[in-house]
């Protein structure tokens, strides 16, 4: 993975960190919160929202999580957020593997 994948993956930690998504201990990432735009300025607040699954299932068999933030969409790896949530960096050159090869079980 490069550098910006990893920048995206640590984004979407931070969203995670700021209310907007959460994780479960399954592993399965939620929506909680949407980003709305204050009239009449440059900032931004979280709007709590009906719960709602953030990933989405790629071809691959995989599952992909999709956010905007400030204005910019990203797109990472679900199993590498959930890695990172919950462990930290993904050290440069590492892999994250299912250990039971299951592509959608994303559990810690």
């Amino acid at each position: 993975m490069g550098r910006i994948s990893s920048l995206n993956e640590r984004t979407a930690v931070k969203c995670v960190q700021s209310g907007e998504i959460e994780i479960d201990d399954k592993g399965r990432i939620w929506r909680i919160a949407a980003r709305r735009g204050i009239r009449g300025s440059n900032e931004t607040r979280l709007i709590p929202c009906e719960r709602r699954r953030a990933e989405h299932r790629m071809p691959n068999g995989y599952l992909q999580l999709r956010i905007t933030v400030d204005g910019m969409r990203i797109h990472c790896g679900a199993h590498r957020v959930v890695w990172q949530y919950f462990k930290g960096d993904i050290p440069l050159g590492h892999e994250i593997n299912h250990d039971n090869g299951i592509k959608d079980d994303n559990r810690p």
